[in-house]
């Protein structure tokens, strides 16, 4: 008799092992996943990328029987700053869990160096460049002087501030009910398609986009009536 419950004691602390290791395993390639999701959406953001993943507990970990997974954002997420990443499975059981994770990118941006009008042009001692933690910031910064001399200012700006693109007049901003053109571009591959805006923005800003089967997107509005939804899906 005591042998035998020698015998199933190790049994089960074989199991809980095999068990705890299963979910470390798990717990790893959730962080791997993410982490690779955040990375291809910043790669074209100049400047110095890095990402932070909160590792996913136990309770969190229904996916252990889990083959492959697949990252997405929730609908109005940016890869910027503090985000939530959600994760399902691809290959396994039909279930899905949410990460917290931080992306931080060091690198220049537009900076006033004097008192600005609101409806005044922007001229070349007004601003310079200043190196710091974009993702401190909203994700509309005018990142180069060329982007930001000979633009005129819809509001009165002070200096030390950060420029952003929300404070810009620009032409040729998507008017709400404008159709336009929705661009997603990743590593190796460029998507294309047509929506209607649901809202009004100039370049830089977020907007919102209905396509034709009636999913909304949200992305950043370009010149020409182009919304960018590489980083907001």
């Amino acid at each position: 008799m005591k042998k035998n419950v020698t015998v199933l004691l190790c049994s089960l602390s074989c199991l809980l092992a095999a068990q705890s290791a299963a979910v470390a395993a798990n717990a790893q390639n959730v962080v791997t996943t993410v982490t690779a999701f955040l990375l291809e959406r910043t790669h074209n953001i100049p400047g110095s990328v890095g990402v932070t993943v909160k590792a996913p507990d136990e309770r969190q970990l229904s996916l252990a029987s889990c083959m492959q997974f697949q990252a997405f954002l929730p609908q109005g997420q940016q890869a910027w700053g503090r985000v939530t990443v959600g994760v399902r499975c691809i290959s396994g059981p039909n279930a899905s869990l949410y990460v917290s994770a931080m992306v931080k990118v060091d690198g220049s941006y537009v900076k006033l160096t004097r008192p600005v009008s609101g409806g005044q042009t922007i001229g070349e001692g007004d601003v310079q460049l200043e190196q710091g933690e974009l993702t401190a910031h909203p994700s509309d910064l005018v990142l180069t002087l060329k982007d930001a001399v000979g633009q005129t200012a819809r509001q009165a700006l002070s200096p030390g501030q950060p420029l952003r693109n929300t404070y810009l007049q620009h032409e040729g901003g998507i008017r709400a009910g404008q159709l336009v053109k929705i661009v997603a571009n990743g590593n190796g591959f460029s998507v294309v398609n047509h929506g209607r805006a649901l809202n009004g923005a100039m370049r830089g800003e977020l907007i919102r986009v209905k396509l034709d089967d009636g999913r909304v997107l949200s992305g950043i509005a370009g010149d020409a009536g182009v919304v960018d939804v590489s980083s907001t899906r």
